[in-house]
């Protein structure tokens, strides 16, 4: 699956607009408590734990995302933008939404190097 955060693909042929598709993870106050800690951390150059539990959140949604565009027949997805919300309640919770839109693109233009990328993503 190829992703793109702008609004089209170089020297791609797109095929067909097939629809938003989202993907969300929502991590509770690990990550509050991580990112405190990462704040006083950051200073000191200890803010991994916190990285990582953004990355395994954002790894959660863009897979959610990923396999809703190819149950439309997806190919790629651009637009691609993800944002963070922290709720201000308790328990405190972030909420991480990645969206973009879902097209097919015309394979026979992809190159080798784009196939590969998209095998490893797969």
């Amino acid at each position: 699956m190829l992703l793109a955060t702008t609004d089209h693909l170089q020297d791609r042929r797109v095929n067909a607009f097939l629809g938003v598709v989202s993907g969300y993870a929502v991590v509770g106050e690990n990550l509050e408590k991580s990112f405190s800690g990462g704040i006083r951390g950051i200073a000191a150059g200890h803010s991994h734990n916190y990285a990582l539990e953004l990355e395994a959140a954002q790894e959660k949604a863009t897979q959610q995302m990923i396999e809703r565009a190819k149950g439309l027949g997806a190919n790629a997805i651009i637009g691609v933008d993800v944002d963070f919300e922290m709720s201000g309640g308790a328990p405190s919770l972030t909420i991480l939404t990645i969206n973009g839109t879902a097209i097919q693109v015309d394979g026979s233009q992809m190159t080798e190097t784009d196939r590969e990328i998209e095998d490893t993503l797969a």
